[in-house]
């Protein structure tokens, strides 16, 4: 029989009892520990339902009757009925071993428990408690009193009941002794302010926390070495919870406020964030007389001479006028630094003979060169021009007193000034008629002139053209020593820039055909002008990113921060290799000088910087030659860093981009998105074997499509076209328009003058103060029709012009009034206000009388003078 006990928690209370000097009789007693009748051998009729208590002295044991005994706790069995209990001598009948017949128990459980007594050597202090039925796995209490919870009289308060368990022999890999654990409750947490998240909040709640600890200290003293334990607690707390603001923060788009973070963002959605671009200028260059410079391989002006603005501490002592050119170690000792330009291109040659071009009119007077002009005939007296497609000229309106001496008699407009790129140059050939020998040049429509420039007037203003133009940007080079790359989490390297303002700067196209083109620049294909040379003498490229990057690659990614630094990051030799941290950059070559700070205005570029020790500075021989340096116009082309404001706002917008042509609208979409095409219709349609796109297009100017286009428009288009479609791109149909308009002039004007002026408003070109004529092919494109309003309002804004008639004549043989296509006859469009125009056709009149089917526009002409 396998037996447990129960023993209570306090043994010092039961050693107290055993300590008790009071007679046996008198002195208190109490449970000792209690048996749960169980196991192999036990009668099934006793099992869990007999409880065996030991006491301590058994002095009262033959108190205990099934009155006194409660049963208490359980879960599924909680009313438990006693059926007997006694004390253990009293189970055996007085006659002997035998168990007392009074009790209901069967046979062979009176023979166990007379074997039971019989084997109890202190039978004296049991008692025995007979139960109807067994509990449940729960935990019971055995408790000895009256019905009111009272205890028994002479049994110990505190050690009259004892907890227990029914299944003790129910199989458990553990001891089934129960630990008596005193174990001490969870501490309450402090008062901790979750809103402290800088240095003074976190030093508050600490001072504080630590007065609650202790109290009588003075821990606020600034000379204990706690308040700088604290101070130093708090400054670390401080940059972690900066830190943990910051990783939230920059974690989205709409939040971040890193540069870097927004740019990583934005690429992430395909958008290109620009850091901006630096400006581009245009130098003039006055030589001395006599001074031809230049021969093969050994350009006049190197790529990379320097250029700097006016300061006021270099000019010329007797004149004031600033130094055409100053020394690298001059230029270091002034008080302010001055912006710092480049040359782009290099010049070959230059020559006194290009300062002042004159124009050749081939004897006319009072001449211009006209609007949209893209030649012109220039005097090479002595063939010492040396013009080559390719050169820069500029044209500039001066006073003519200007040419012979230095006396002004009228201020010429200053913005009367345009730099054109020639595309030809011919052979040098002599007017006989007036002796001079001359060269004709070209240049591309790109670089039409704007406005008309005098060739030569009665109030002593002619334009002349200057050659010894060199092309410059903005930026100063640097050199850094000695660039340490640092680590920052696993994978990641990087390092900074000690120089701000890093310059960005489109690279030129291989072949550049225009003045225009060589100004503009476009700031998301702008890249940092810097290189990397490591330990090895290896070079190191910037790149956009370094997703193409393979690992080996010595590549970088250059990204800018609001305040101008540049940081560089590496790759992690799966992207990019990865350099090692320390300094392993023997240096770094790039320039600073980015933004709008390079758009410096007119005549404000006036030194040249010439240093015998530096190969890319201004040679010596050049410098010296040098009469005057000045940029006629002013700088352009510097825009700012993409702010983060634009950023947020369409750089989710990206991604949404059509890259993809479907129906109709889709490919006009994508066709209009070449700078040349104002506007794009197109037609899908069965051919026999295929659908053909075609593509209506209505270049600028009313170009043709030529072949040249043609390849490059279908080769642009190629990525969106469908499997099973072909392309076909079509020039518009033009409608030509019959006009004829009665027009009254006002008195005091010429009826002649005010016909020429309205031909000149309502034709093809450029009039004279830039505006489009009313028939200009890009006032018309596809599908706009011809308004009568529109014509009369144009009309009527013309100097002399009384009133217009459109109304049919009322008398035969009077001159007709039309308004209407030339391919048909008049019907209601004076009515209906507006000559219709079709999806793919556009409205024309050339008002050329070789070519009436062009268009044509009369007015009849009645009044004035």
């Amino acid at each position: 029989m396998a037996e447990t006990s129960f023993s209570c928690a306090n043994s010092g209370r039961r050693q107290l009892l055993l300590e008790q000097t009071a007679p046996s009789g008198s002195r208190l007693d109490a449970i000792d520990y209690l048996v749960v009748v169980d196991g192999e051998g036990v009668p099934d009729s006793l099992r869990q339902r007999v409880l065996l208590v030991r006491t301590v002295f058994g002095d009262q044991v033959r108190l205990v009757d099934a009155a006194s005994v409660h049963i208490e706790g359980g879960v599924r069995v909680r009313a438990f009925v006693v059926r007997w209990a006694m004390a253990m001598p009293n189970v055996v009948g007085a006659g002997g071993p035998a168990v007392d017949p009074s009790i209901e128990v069967d046979p062979l459980a009176r023979a166990w428990l007379s074997a039971r007594v019989a084997a109890t050597p202190d039978a004296g202090q049991w008692f025995v408690v007979r139960l109807a039925e067994p509990g449940d796995h729960s935990r019971y209490v055995l408790r000895l009193g009256n019905a009111a919870g009272e205890p028994l009289p002479l049994f110990d308060r505190k050690l009259s009941a004892v907890d227990f368990s029914f299944k003790v022999e129910c199989p458990t890999p553990f001891d089934c002794q129960s630990e008596a654990s005193c174990a001490r409750g969870p501490e309450s947490a402090p008062e901790i302010d979750y809103l402290a998240r800088d240095f003074t909040s976190f030093r508050s709640l600490m001072f504080d926390r630590m007065a609650l600890l202790e109290p009588a200290e003075d821990l606020r003293s600034p000379a204990m070495i706690r308040s700088a334990v604290v101070e130093v607690l708090a400054y670390a707390a401080d940059r972690l919870a900066y830190q943990q603001d910051a990783i939230a923060t920059e974690a989205y788009l709409d939040s971040a406020r890193l540069r870097r973070s927004v740019r990583r963002h934005a690429r992430l959605l395909d958008y290109p964030m620009h850091d901006g671009c630096n400006a581009r200028a245009f130098v003039h260059l006055r030589m001395l007389p006599s001074t031809q410079l230049g021969a093969p391989g050994a350009p006049a002006v190197p790529r990379g001479a320097r250029f700097w603005s006016r300061v006021p501490e270099l000019v010329r002592p007797d004149s004031l006028e600033p130094l055409p050119w100053v020394s690298a170690e001059r230029v270091r000792s002034v008080s302010r630094q001055p912006a710092a330009f480049e040359v782009m291109l290099p010049v070959a040659f230059l020559s006194t003979a290009r300062n002042a071009i004159s124009l050749h009119t081939w004897g006319d007077t009072e001449c211009c060169l006209g609007v949209q002009a893209t030649s012109v005939t220039l005097q090479d007296p002595d063939g010492d021009l040396a013009l080559a497609p390719g050169d820069l000229l500029l044209f500039e309106e001066i006073a003519a007193a200007d040419v012979e001496a230095g006396h002004v008699r009228k201020d010429p407009n200053p913005t009367h000034r345009h730099l054109v790129q020639l595309t030809s140059v011919s052979t040098r050939y002599m007017d006989d008629l007036l002796g001079v020998g001359v060269v004709d040049v070209e240049w591309g429509v790109e670089d039409a002139t704007p406005f008309a420039m005098v060739c030569a007037n009665a109030d002593g203003l002619t334009t002349v053209a200057r050659g010894n133009i060199v092309l410059v940007d903005h930026g100063r080079r640097v050199t850094e020593s000695q660039i340490e790359v640092t680590s920052f989490g696993r994978t990641s390297r990087g390092a900074r820039l000690a120089q701000t303002g890093l310059t960005w700067l489109e690279p030129l196209a291989s072949a550049v055909a225009s003045a225009a083109a060589l100004a503009r620049q476009e700031p998301r294909r702008a890249t940092p002008q810097i290189e990397l040379v490591d330990a090895d003498g290896a070079s190191w490229s910037p790149v956009r990113d370094l997703l193409a990057s393979d690992g080996s690659a010595r590549d970088f990614v250059v990204e800018m921060e609001s305040d101008a630094q540049a940081h560089l990051r590496f790759g992690d030799d799966r992207l990019g290799r990865a350099p090692a941290t320390g300094v392993v950059f023997a240096r770094a070559e790039y320039r600073v000088g980015n933004g709008i700070d390079g758009n410096v205005g007119a005549d404000s570029i006036v030194h040249a910087v010439a240093d015998p020790d530096n190969p890319l500075a201004f040679p010596l021989t050049t410098a010296l030659a040098i009469e005057s340096v000045r940029n006629p116009l002013p700088a352009s082309a510097g825009s700012a860093p993409e702010s983060l404001d634009e950023v947020k706002l369409y750089a989710p917008k990206a991604f949404r981009q059509q890259e993809r042509a479907v129906t109709t609208e889709d490919w006009s979409e994508v066709a209009q998105r070449d700078p040349e095409i104002q506007r794009a219709v197109a037609a899908i349609r069965w051919t026999g074997s295929y659908h053909t796109v075609f593509l209506h297009l209505d270049r600028h100017g009313g170009a043709l499509l030529d072949d040249d286009f043609r390849s490059r428009s279908l080769a642009r288009l190629e990525r969106y076209r469908l499997a099973g479609y072909a392309i076909e791109l079509v020039g518009p149909r033009y409608v030509a328009v019959d006009i004829a308009a009665g027009v009254c002039v006002a008195p005091g004007f010429l009826r002649d003058d005010v016909e020429r002026r309205l031909l000149r408003e309502f034709g093809r070109g450029v009039l004279p103060d830039g505006r489009l004529g009313f028939f200009h092919p890009d006032q018309f494109t596809f599908g706009e029709s011809l308004f009568l309003s529109r014509v009369i309002a144009r009309m009527m804004a013309v100097p002399g012009v009384l009133d217009v008639d459109f109304a049919p004549a009322a008398v035969s043989g009077a001159p007709q009034h039309r308004f209407k296509r030339w391919d048909r006859p008049q019907s209601n469009e004076v009515g209906q206000g507006r000559i219709s125009i079709g999806r793919f056709e556009i409205v024309r009149c050339d008002n050329d009388p070789d070519f009436p089917d062009n268009g044509r526009i009369q007015f009849f002409m009645e009044g004035g003078a």
